[in-house]
């Protein structure tokens, strides 16, 4: 089982307004009220992915409550640990806001205004602690924590450290951890040798003190964090695509050795929330298939191609398939890099 972790999760409103110039206000044409955060996107991109999993984290207020009625209409059983039930929502789980304007041409330009979330006390976290001491109790092979998101306020960096120095001692030792999470707050975790890591460029850049701005850098980078814990690091280059480094030890987890890089699968960007959410949450399904990791490469690409030529974000299975498919015939291509 897969079972995501989101400590800040949020709702996301979105809303998609007509290219207002500068109109002071404007009426807008749509609007919709969607679970957010990076480990329920990747919860919910596995759903549509047919790979069962388990959300988890921390919620809190009424809108706590709506962010669970939504995931439960998306056909997942969240196991969140639920704060303050009736807090009003600015005492509750976050709500960002994402505004899509309409531009000439179809290609919306796109503004996030996020927050950071109500206060979390170290209760709270014990509680969630708790919670997955007893689903992890009797660990399966391929079990696997994916940690991901922001740190909420009240929470130290080392929230994430925290929570896996909590559970059983076995478990803790033997259930691997894929990580998606930025600045101290990955950093504090290396050193507990995550399985694998998500960052982007700038997360990779902040994280190694080397500018990730070419292929050579971003895989000296890599063996830089590597080096300091880190498993395989799956990085995400946007618009420049992905790049994957195994780890050191040759032929762990059925990776390979070999550095891999693949181009950005093309088309009409129409948002990019969640793009690297979907990307991971391909990438560990394509593993769950036994694929080879060339081919997860190219499903986790795209996966987050999926993402971003959707306008309601994560996107579809069927049309995750239908690029990966594309991928084969018309590139883009899946490289080796010679290894740094």
């Amino acid at each position: 089982m897969i079972y995501t972790v989101t400590l800040n999760p949020a709702l996301d409103y979105v809303l998609s307004v007509p290219e207002a110039g500068d109109e002071p206000a404007c009426r807008a044409d749509a609007a919709a009220l969607l679970p957010g955060g990076k480990g329920v996107n990747v919860s919910l991109m596995l759903r549509r992915l047919e790979v069962p999993s388990v959300p988890t984290g921390l919620c809190a207020g009424v809108t706590g409550r709506c962010l669970l009625d939504r995931l439960t209409e998306a056909g997942l059983e969240p196991d969140f640990v639920l704060l303050n039930p009736d807090a009003a929502p600015d005492a509750g789980t976050r709500i960002n806001v994402k505004l899509r304007e309409a531009r000439p041409g179809g290609v919306p330009a796109l503004r996030e205004i996020n927050t950071a979330g109500a206060p979390v006390t170290a209760e709270a976290l014990e509680a969630l602690a708790a919670r997955l001491a007893r689903r992890l109790h009797r660990l399966q092979p391929d079990d696997l924590l994916v940690l991901a998101g922001s740190i909420p306020p009240g929470l130290g960096s080392g929230a994430y450290v925290q929570l896996l120095s909590r559970l059983s001692a076995g478990a803790a030792g033997r259930v691997r951890v894929a990580a998606d999470t930025a600045g101290a707050g990955m950093a504090a975790l290396l050193p507990l040798r995550p399985w694998l890591i998500k960052p982007n460029r700038a997360e990779l850049s902040a994280l190694s003190g080397i500018q990730a701005d070419s292929d050579s850098a971003v895989l000296r980078a890599a063996r830089n964090l590597q080096a300091a814990g880190a498993g395989h690091v799956l990085v995400t280059l946007g618009a420049d695509g992905m790049l994957l480094v195994p780890a050191r030890r040759a032929g762990a987890d059925g990776l390979g050795a070999d550095c891999l890089r693949i181009g950005a699968v093309p088309g009409r960007a129409l948002s990019s929330a969640g793009a690297g959410d979907a990307s991971l949450a391909g990438f560990l399904a394509a593993l769950r298939r036994g694929w080879k990791p060339e081919n997860a490469l190219r499903f986790a690409a795209a996966c987050g191609a999926a993402a971003v030529f959707s306008p309601g974000g994560m996107g579809s299975r069927a049309e995750a398939e239908r690029l990966y498919a594309l991928t084969a015939l018309a590139g883009p291509a899946v490289r080796r890099l010679p290894a740094p």
